[in-house]
């Protein structure tokens, strides 16, 4: 009875190739799927220009919403609907909206700070239409001129306020019910981290 040739297979350049290419398409294949279970469309225009009607954003699974930052856009449920706003206020903060000649200013004044810092956000410029002064007690909008974000939650607004429902509208968002967005995976040539030029400078 011949023996059995247990040598093994050599590793030629045309299997290194064909083990590289599979390997690649299981990586391709596991990254849509998760890109696909855990990402949803963004609707409407409510964020534009950062984000557009029609963009795939990926939420983090594990974020709770307790260490978001300020300026992050963040998912949140409301209404049984998950929409994408921007973080303007934290825990503790009091803030205020005042309108101007061109449209609103935004303050807040950080927990633990002195004074009242402006939000310098340039694509706010030009696009607030009927602003809606803040805050009531709730968030929402009044003739209450300012309130303190409470604790566990967050005051949201919408990069292109004019048409935004947000706290405005809705009030204080709390922490529990928002998902950190990790990047934006669709359109493909837009793919790859959200942001935005935000900050807050010296209230003149």
């Amino acid at each position: 009875m011949a023996e059995r040739d247990t040598t093994p297979a050599r590793l030629t350049p045309a299997r290194v190739l064909l083990v590289a290419v599979l390997a690649i398409v299981v990586t391709l294949g596991v990254a849509v799927l998760i890109a696909a279970v855990l990402s949803f469309h963004v609707k409407g225009t409510s964020m534009t220009p950062t984000l557009s009607d029609g963009d795939r954003i990926l939420v983090d699974p594990f974020s709770d919403g307790s260490d978001v930052g300020r300026f992050e856009i963040v998912a949140l449920r409301h209404d049984n609907a998950r929409i994408v706003k921007r973080v303007i206020g934290l825990p503790g903060d009091e803030v205020r909206i005042d309108p101007v000649d061109d449209g609103a200013e935004v303050f807040v004044r950080p927990r633990d700070a002195d004074g009242w810092q402006r939000v310098a956000a340039p694509v706010w410029r030009d696009n607030w239409g009927d602003v809606r002064r803040c805050c009531g007690s709730d968030g929402t909008s009044g003739a209450q001129r300012r309130a303190v974000v409470p604790d566990g939650s967050y005051f949201v607004l919408g990069d292109n306020p004019a048409i935004s429902d947000d706290s405005r509208i809705y009030g204080w968002v709390r922490s529990d019910d928002v998902g950190q967005i990790l990047l934006r995976v669709y359109p493909l040539e837009r793919v790859g981290g959200v942001s935005g030029d935000f900050r807050l400078v010296p209230a003149g």
